[in-house]
């Protein structure tokens, strides 16, 4: 089988590679990089504080989605909307970035299930930093929101990533855990800036159902001093 193109659409991996398991044999072994295909129909998880460059990384993953013709779209609560001179330096085209700001978790979980249900976009960003775990401890429709969110990603060719904060700290907290407690979630990273080389990433995979744990490099175009966006 040939290696895995990174200038697909979503659609046009889906028409290429009839099965995700047919997509995981084309990947080139070693492969370094977490590219868009990489993530289609899957729950992404990226978990970080304040200090966390997941933004960064999140902006350059959207010009990978615009550059292949598709649509990206990011959800965000009042407390959270990035700066946006800041996502165009970092080679994201506005206009073609629409932006939703939703009072809460529940309401970003609505809103997605709408946005991916067109067929339409393929990435669906949404920022649950702000969100609490006894918000989510209190919903007991979570897990039912995010299988027909991942039923959706898959039909439509589509990747969902959620930006979390760090877990609370507990004693038997396992290091490949994250806020979002559920096994749903395909693929969970940590961003940080590579201390070897600053013009890039340093994406460490928690946790990846297709591949395993792994550090892998990002490079970064463009974007503000620090890249914290």
């Amino acid at each position: 089988m040939k290696p895995l193109p990174h200038n697909l659409t979503a659609q046009q991996t889906l028409q290429t590679f009839q099965t995700l398991a047919d997509l995981d044999r084309a990947r080139r072994p070693g492969q370094q990089r977490l590219d868009w295909p990489d993530l289609v129909g899957r729950l992404v998880e990226v978990v970080g504080g304040a200090r966390s460059l997941r933004l960064a990384w999140l902006a350059q993953l959207t010009t990978q989605v615009q550059a292949a013709g598709d649509v990206a779209i990011w959800l965000h609560t009042l407390e959270s909307t990035p700066f946006p001179p800041d996502l165009q330096r970092a080679g994201v085209t506005l206009d073609r970035l629409p932006m939703l700001r939703l009072p809460d978790l529940q309401a970003q979980l609505r809103a997605a299930d709408v946005l991916l249900r067109s067929g339409a976009f393929g990435l669906c960003a949404i920022d649950a930093t702000a969100a609490s775990q006894r918000a989510l401890d209190a919903s007991r429709s979570l897990d039912n929101a995010l299988g027909r969110l991942l039923g959706l990603c898959q039909k439509h060719a589509a990747a969902l990533v959620f930006l979390t904060p760090e877990p609370a700290e507990h004693g038997t907290q396992q290091e490949n855990q994250g806020f979002l407690q559920t096994s749903l979630v395909s693929l969970r990273l940590t961003v940080a800036r590579d201390r070897e080389d600053p013009r890039r990433l340093r994406l460490d995979v928690k946790k990846d159902k297709r591949r395993g744990p792994a550090t892998l490099r990002a490079e970064v175009s463009g974007g503000p001093d620090g890249l914290e966006l």
